[in-house]
């Protein structure tokens, strides 16, 4: 049970759920943080969301970070594939073990980076193997 306040109206709010990530205190506060006029705003709100997530994962993270991150997902550019993805379809990946920002990634490749568990002996395996 964590302590916070709204993102939209600034309200106490007691999050209970499961992963700790309410950031509203209401649906109408948040329609409000989806559908902001002030694309800005929203931008900054929705990585906001995302970075505290990181946080409450152990991942620390400063305020300089936090600009990097979000000017990366608004260029909406895979750091692996190259793809353009737009701001919703890329994620924030972190090393587990240090608990540190590696990059800004889609999902298809955080997902095979987490099916090979960060090995590079394991990706370097699949790299040989496809060259065959």
């Amino acid at each position: 049970m964590t302590e916070k306040n709204c993102l939209i109206c600034g309200t106490p709010i007691i999050d209970n759920s499961r992963n700790q990530v309410k950031n509203t205190c209401s649906k109408k506060c948040l329609r409000i943080l989806y559908n902001q006029s002030d694309p800005d705003k929203r931008i900054y709100n929705l990585v906001r969301m995302r970075v505290n997530v990181l946080r409450l994962k152990g991942v620390a993270v400063d305020e300089s970070e936090v600009i990097r991150i979000r000017e990366k997902l608004e260029k909406g550019i895979c750091e692996i594939c190259g793809k353009f993805y737009g701001f919703g379809g890329l994620c924030i990946d972190h090393c587990h073990s240090e608990n540190k920002i590696r990059g800004i990634i889609c999902y298809k490749c955080n997902q095979v980076l987490g099916h090979s568990k960060d090995n590079p002996e394991i990706l370097n395996a699949c790299i040989e193997y496809l060259l065959k």
